[in-house]
């Protein structure tokens, strides 16, 4: 029998561990049957996440944000991830390679045509097609079934036929598991530093006349107590970025437009049926005025649309609030568990009616 690699694609730690079992396997026996086995004496109820009588290796192919910074005294191969790994559930995790973020793509493609992919892989939905066009995935709908957490298994079946079709090969068999993302997750939220609101003794805005009163509080009253008035209120977009986006937008100002329930750039249809463009809707023109205003009266960063690296004036603790999806975190984590700023994430502003009101999220491609 021919021996395949298994392809589990998943995005958290506990279902890596999950999809692990059986892999690269050279047995003649039917590999469908091969995991149970493994586990001999456990019962199934005890699959999801029961630690191996024997140690199973399993080969990885790894993507390294440049910037992160690792604890000391680990590495990418060896760290909390991998040891929890090792002495909670007996896998010993080898990196076959490991490439940085903005280049894993293309190492996985190269990797794909080479024949030579590892036994664990996150790829994306073009790259899965590539692994079941040429036959290099194995069904895995046993794992699946034996060793998948009822949260795993809870979050497929919830996608219904059309994840199913996009994750099973002609036959009906289970070719992949797709990577858990949560769209209501990815939508544009307002990130504020509560020690400049500690500082001046104020409250997190909800509304926009809140938002606006401590936006002025973070440019005129000194925050960061440096003594000078070097602070920016809200930060906009920069000379790369959009007023407001198509999904994700970090430095954007969608929550501004949103709250007037304005939705710039999207097609959308009414109660009747009419489908008109939402650019140039009496909401936008409203949203735009009300913007206007803030950058009038200096609440906005004065280089709105001009300044060429947002981040940079985020991370040089000069900013109050800026809007962006969850993933931003990433951009202020090392600030905040420094104890450098304290950034918080809210819904807001809130519409005249007292609700959040948001545009799509970006869509997640990944399988």
């Amino acid at each position: 029998m021919k021996q395949k690699q298994i392809i589990a694609l998943v995005s958290a730690t506990a279902l890596a561990a999950t999809a692990l079992a059986g892999c690269g396997k050279t047995s003649e026996e039917n590999p469908q049957t091969t995991a149970v086995k493994e586990a001999e004496g456990t019962a199934k109820e005890d699959l999801p996440l029961s630690k191996y009588p024997e140690t199973v290796t399993i080969h990885l192919g790894g993507s390294l944000n440049p910037n992160a910074k690792i604890p000391e005294g680990m590495s990418y191969e060896d760290n909390s991830y991998t040891r929890f790994l090792k002495d909670d559930l007996n896998i010993e995790v080898v990196y076959d390679w490991v490439a940085s973020s903005s280049d894993f793509g293309e190492k996985m493609n190269l990797c794909i045509g080479s024949g030579t992919i590892p036994e664990l892989m996150n790829v994306n939905a073009t790259q899965y097609r590539a692994l079941l066009k040429y036959d290099m995935i194995q069904p895995l709908d046993q794992y699946f079934d034996d060793y998948a957490s009822d949260a795993l298994k809870g979050y497929v079946e919830s996608g219904g036929e059309e994840l199913k079709k996009c994750i099973s090969n002609d036959k009906g068999e289970m070719m992949a598991i797709p990577a858990p993302n949560i769209t209501a997750g990815g939508i544009n939220e307002m990130w504020i530093r509560q020690d400049w609101l500690d500082n001046l003794g104020l409250e997190v805005p909800r509304t926009w006349d809140e938002m606006a009163a401590v936006a002025e509080a973070f440019v005129t009253q000194d925050p960061d107590g440096n003594g000078e008035a070097d602070t920016i209120g809200i930060l906009g977009p920069g000379n790369s970025d959009h007023m407001n986006a198509i999904g994700g937008n970090q430095f954007g100002l969608d929550p501004l437009f949103s709250s007037f329930q304005s939705y710039p750039q999207y097609w959308l249809q009414d109660e009747d049926g009419t489908v008109k463009y939402g650019s140039i809707q009496p909401e936008t023109r409203t949203a735009l005025e009300k913007i206007q205003k803030l950058y009038t009266d200096k609440l906005i960063d004065p280089e709105m649309l001009v300044r060429s690296n947002c981040q940079e004036a985020v991370l040089s603790g000069k900013v109050g609030i800026f809007f962006g999806p969850w993933w931003c975190g990433y951009t202020v984590g090392d600030a905040t568990l420094a104890g450098e700023a304290d950034w918080r994430a809210y819904f807001t502003p809130l519409a005249e009616d007292g609700g959040y009101y948001t545009h799509m999220a970006e869509l997640q491609h990944n399988m």
